[in-house]
């Protein structure tokens, strides 16, 4: 499950997100002017709702390293989120001055009120966010430029998604290493499920049924003994 440094960096998303749910992100001075009273993310169901829904998805987003595109788009998710949260928090705050909302059960018409230190943890998840996508898209570009197998760079020769869902990819590969495919997909979080070639020395699979064989020709034969498809 460990994906590098953007598993820290979403893990963090999660704790902070968390303790966002306990402390609030702004004050307000009582009627008597002898304390501050917050704003409890559980007072105000859509504030619940959004903040819960920041660790959550962080959380969720970390199990599919295996689903990198997935993640990218569940960050940006996120970051909607974060900024949701400050529209909240920026309406609710109006309101409550205004006398439209009631805090504990008190009504606080042009109340003085200040921000805490907790309303900078949504700009924190945004950061480490955005941090995490860098990272989770910069995975997929290392595949492309190759990894280090055995003390050898294996680099692939073209590579491409032939569908939209990116769950297959078409890989070119010249190396005579033993599970290369699986193991350059492991090297960077990925599970290879199945592994199917279509090409071998310039041979194919075509017109030739599962579970069948045809002999070669004598041009194949030579052009092999040749070593022209190397």
């Amino acid at each position: 499950m460990i994906q590098r440094i953007q598993t820290l960096y979403l893990l963090l998303v999660v704790i902070l997100g968390t303790l966002l749910c306990f402390f609030s992100p702004v004050q307000f001075l009582t009627p008597e002017a002898t304390e501050y009273v917050g704003l409890q993310a559980f007072e105000k169901w859509p504030m619940a709702v959004m903040t819960l829904s920041i660790p959550l998805l962080a959380l969720v987003t970390i199990f599919l390293f295996r689903k990198r595109l997935l993640q990218a788009r569940l960050n940006v998710m996120n970051v909607i989120l974060c900024l949701g949260y400050y529209a909240l928090v920026a309406l609710y705050t109006a309101f409550v001055v205004k006398g439209y909302e009631s805090i504990h059960g008190m009504t606080l018409v042009d109340t003085d009120w200040y921000l805490t230190l907790w309303a900078a943890i949504p700009l924190v998840n945004i950061v480490l966010t955005m941090m995490a996508t860098r990272r989770i898209l910069k995975d997929e570009a290392l595949v492309r430029a190759g990894v280090t197998l055995d003390n050898e760079k294996i680099v692939p020769d073209a590579m491409e998604f032939p569908n939209e869902d990116r769950k297959h990819i078409g890989l070119e590969i010249h190396s005579g290493q033993n599970r290369v495919v699986r193991r350059m997909f492991e090297k960077v979080g990925y599970k290879v499920t199945k592994l199917d070639r279509v090409s071998f020395a310039g041979l194919t699979k075509k017109n030739v049924a599962r579970g069948k064989y045809r002999f070669l020709t004598p041009k194949e034969v030579a052009m092999l003994q040749m070593g022209a498809f190397e």
